[in-house]
């Protein structure tokens, strides 16, 4: 279950913030969302591997 979907509850975006209290990039030069659903994703693949699911 996510905890952390990257918007506040006004539903305005939160960012990731580096230790200079800096707004993250990511590869391309973009702000960098705060939320979780990457390790959401990666426990899914891994839960769908283990049962041997494929979709």
């Amino acid at each position: 279950m996510s905890e952390n979907s990257g918007k506040d509850n006004s539903g305005e975006e939160i960012y990731e913030i580096d230790k200079n209290g800096e707004r993250k990039l990511d590869e391309h030069g973009h702000l960098k969302q705060k939320h979780d659903l990457e390790k959401i994703a990666k426990a899914f693949e891994k839960w769908t591997k283990e049962n041997e699911l494929s979709f």
